[in-house]
């Protein structure tokens, strides 16, 4: 079951893992393949089911991450918000911004910007140009009230990658509540520029 699932043989490890089970139905690293594996395929009820039984038996620390990002994924923010923030013991870096990341979004859509953009500014620290994470701080920052601090972001941000669309959707919106029209006009067309067919830009766009 390891081996097919580090090897990204999701089937193949689900169908391993079950046999262990049967032997040894408490075994922590068995429970969590099996359902590590069910997330990965998309069957995200089975996945949840599992996950469920895995910490009804014991902590697993591995699987905190996982497992709050799908329930944050699923809507389900309260549940997923301990299992994130247990995530972020461990000495992994990349696991820790990811956690991070996802608790960001979780508070962005809980309205708790102020907590959203201290989780997003520790991503930030690790990794400076990382674009969805500059791009969701940007939009916390305007919504917590601070449009000039997500300018600086986004001028930041558009130097890097001046042909994101959400980049620029985001400064088109912000310029909009700083009470400059033709600026956000212009990131509004650059933003439908870089993604045609966007109908939340182009609904925006006919607004303005």
């Amino acid at each position: 079951a390891k081996v097919n699932h580090w090897a990204g043989k999701f089937d193949e490890a689900i169908v391993a893992a079950r046999r262990a089970l049967v032997s040894l139905p408490d075994d922590l690293e068995s429970r969590f393949l099996l359902a590590d594996s069910l997330n990965n395929l998309g069957r995200y009820a089975d996945a949840h089911s599992e996950y469920e039984t895995l910490f009804s038996i014991d902590d697993y620390s591995r699987a905190h991450l996982p497992y709050g990002e799908l329930l944050l994924n699923s809507g389900m923010t309260e549940q997923a918000e301990p299992y994130l923030i247990a995530a972020l013991i461990t000495d992994n870096e990349e696991h820790i911004a990811r956690a991070y990341y996802d608790l960001g979004l979780l508070y962005s859509a809980t309205d708790q910007y102020d907590i959203a953009i201290s989780s997003l500014e520790n991503v930030i620290n690790a990794y400076p140009d990382d674009t969805p994470t500059m791009v969701l701080l940007a939009y916390c920052l305007r919504k917590d009230g601070r449009p000039s601090d997500a300018i600086k972001l986004l001028d930041r941000l558009l130097q890097i990658t001046p042909t994101d669309a959400r980049a620029n959707y985001e400064a088109a919106e912000t310029h909009f509540d700083l009470g400059q029209l033709p600026k956000a006009q212009l990131y509004l067309k650059k933003a439908i520029e870089f993604e045609p067919g966007n109908r939340e830009v182009e609904a925006t766009l006919r607004k303005l």
